[in-house]
């Protein structure tokens, strides 16, 4: 070859013992051959290299198609998608608005979502381990858990907000009109039912729904924080609330 050809003539070119008079068509041929050979080697790795790349790629979409590594895929997909998006949505926030509203907010959130973590009482984690083995008593079993966590955050939410003047003052503003209260406390409801359906999802090992929830709601958080900020200006901490229900 090319390769080949060059390499002995270069060999022969620079050998210690150039000078000497005659047999350089031996020089040359010596010179070819271990270029070939250096050749092969490298022709031989590459196709190994290859080889090895196509048996990997082979070996994780054979994993792919079991159950147990497709949902851990979606479930990682989910988690970095909700993590990128939040980054996102974070960063538009402190650009559109003031730093008492980012700061009003995000406590809202955070009491949001301890409450929505407090509501399902455990019982989605509790899915995990007995719907599979529920056969025809399933639906009943999730439905169970769907309505108590429900009406545990309606308890939850109520007694948060009687208490705000003891515990968090500066939330205040949910109480101001009835509008909020009743927003906040569905937005709880929301939030815990999205932990005990996300519960559900892992189950009944159908992570991909997970990933599609996701996608949807983290869509609808960006679109609902333009519109806010559009239409309610300084009303913007419910858009926080809805966007940490749906997360």
């Amino acid at each position: 070859s090319g390769l080949s050809v060059i390499g002995g003539l270069a060999y022969w070119h620079y050998c210690p013992s150039r000078s000497a008079k005659g047999n350089w068509g031996g020089r040359l041929a010596q010179g070819w051959h271990v270029f070939s050979n250096v050749e092969d080697q490298v022709t031989t790795k590459a196709a190994s290299v290859s080889t090895r790349f196509a048996g990997s790629l082979s070996s994780l979409f054979a994993h792919l198609r079991v159950p147990l590594y497709t949902n851990a895929f979606y479930l990682w997909v989910s988690a970095a998608g909700t993590a990128l998006a939040g980054f996102v949505f974070w960063t538009l926030v402190t650009r559109f608005y003031s730093t008492d509203d980012v700061g009003l907010g995000a406590a809202a959130l955070s009491a949001l979502s301890l409450l929505a973590m407090f509501s399902h009482l455990g019982l989605g984690l509790g899915l995990i381990r007995f719907l599979p083995d529920s056969d025809k008593e399933g639906p009943r079993l999730a439905n169970a858990v769907f309505t108590s966590s429900a009406l545990v955050a309606v308890g939850l939410s109520i007694a948060f907000l009687a208490g705000l003047p003891l515990w968090a003052p500066s939330l205040g503003f949910l109480r101001e009109q009835p509008l909020y209260a009743v927003a906040f406390i569905a937005f709880v409801v929301a939030a815990t039912l999205s932990f005990v359906q996300t519960y559900t999802f892992i189950a009944i090992l159908k992570a991909k729904y997970i990933l599609v929830q996701a996608v949807v709601v983290l869509l609808g958080r960006l679109v609902l924080l333009a519109l806010m900020a559009a239409f309610f200006g300084a009303f913007m901490n419910m858009s926080f609330l809805l966007a940490g229900s749906a997360s």
